[in-house]
């Protein structure tokens, strides 16, 4: 959802998604969201509201699926996601 959303943003997005199709989404395993992880979505939601931190529902759906599935987060926003208790994150920007 989130590369799609980004790349229906871009003026070259038939070019830009066909790329994310080639060199990234041909590459993962896409991970279908299942019931425990809309509980772990909800119980991480909780937690964030009860300390003030705002975070995007698609954010918080992402981490319980990874959270869930007993997944490495990664990002380049490892800022944002790092505020996740149990949630591992790389940067994948990064070398390992």
């Amino acid at each position: 959802m989130e590369l799609r959303f980004g790349s229906m943003l871009r003026e070259d997005f038939e070019v830009f998604w066909l790329k994310i199709n080639k060199e990234i989404i041909s590459r993962v395993k896409v991970i279908p969201l299942e019931e425990n992880d809309a509980l772990m979505a909800g119980d991480i939601l909780a937690d964030m509201r009860k300390t003030d931190q705002g975070i995007g529902i698609q954010d918080v759906l992402i981490a319980a699926s990874a959270i869930t599935s007993k997944c490495i987060m990664v990002t380049t926003n490892t800022r944002h996601f790092s505020r996740i208790n149990n949630l591992i994150v790389k940067n994948w920007l990064e070398k390992i």
